[in-house]
């Protein structure tokens, strides 16, 4: 009979260490288009006309690229990729089960103007595994040369969201992130190399037991992207630029009882130990 008691106890010590992990659930976005530039004369008095000149100027061509990644501990890798064919730039792929639906894009008539990048991720249901997903797209390199005492600013909108919801009430870390990026490089010709970078991020990061851990988590963003570079060089120069957007979520259970768990601990051990002492004494 004691030792059914003990058996019980026991069971329901290692039934509290059980980690309940609900559903979580995120929806990330990220959207840029409307790249386009304007041009500034540095010296009017030089007689050169500012101008711009696209086309391969010595850089790899590309077009754009999609890709969707998902990898959980249930269902192991699966991923996808697609990648337009020069000229064109319109490529998308999808991706979609229980647990998440995702899509990239590439869409337009030219990178300029015209061209939208977009990408997109939910994440859905019971989950009980750790996970890592994202989807991409980008365009290709854009490249041009730059006539001799000019500054050229390019330009693109931008537009991101994370949202969380339906946290899970165990040890978990969620994380989500949609993310714009506009960049570019200019040099070569024996000049030295000038590299930009700016984006947009909407981004989540939550540790279950933090301030409002169980409410529903946003963040979102519009913003015009901007870099300006100016040539002073009595020569033209070449250069290209690129933009890209991405939406990542992650799901990291953390097997680690919480403070409560560890006092039922305790208790437990300590009446096992009181139930052993009284057998002894009664020996």
């Amino acid at each position: 009979m004691k030792k059914m008691i003990v058996g019980k106890i026991l069971a329901m010590l290692l039934g509290s260490l059980v980690i309940n992990v609900a559903s979580a659930s995120s929806s990330v976005s990220a959207t840029l288009g409307n790249l386009h530039y304007t041009l500034i004369d540095l010296d009017p008095n030089d007689g050169i006309t500012p101008s711009i000149v696209f086309g391969n100027v010595g850089y790899t061509d590309r077009s754009s690229q999609t890709s969707t990644y998902a990898y959980d501990d249930a269902n192991g890798v699966h991923s996808k990729f697609n990648r337009a064919v020069a000229p064109s730039i319109t490529s998308s792929v999808t991706q979609s089960s229980p647990q998440y639906s995702m899509s990239a894009s590439a869409s337009g008539t030219s990178m300029l103007n015209s061209g939208v990048l977009s990408a997109y991720l939910q994440t859905s249901g019971d989950n009980k595994v750790s996970f890592d997903y994202d989807s991409t797209a980008d365009f290709g390199v854009l490249q041009f040369t730059l006539s001799a005492h000019t500054a050229i600013t390019f330009y693109a909108d931008a537009s991101v969201s994370a949202a969380s919801s339906g946290l899970p009430s165990g040890g978990y870390r969620n994380s989500a992130l949609g993310i714009a990026t506009l960049s570019g490089s200019f040099g070569g010709n024996g000049t030295a190399l000038s590299f930009f970078n700016e984006d947009a991020r909407a981004s989540l990061d939550q540790i279950v037991g933090s301030a409002g851990a169980d409410l529903p988590v946003t963040d979102a963003k519009n913003q015009t992207l901007e870099f300006t570079y100016n040539n002073l060089l009595d020569i033209g120069i070449r250069g290209y630029v690129t933009s890209s957007v991405g939406t990542y979520a992650t799901l990291a259970v953390l097997a680690v009882p919480e403070p409560e768990t560890y006092a039922m601990l305790l208790a437990g051990l300590g009446l096992i130990g009181a139930i052993a002492r009284r057998r002894k004494n009664l020996a």
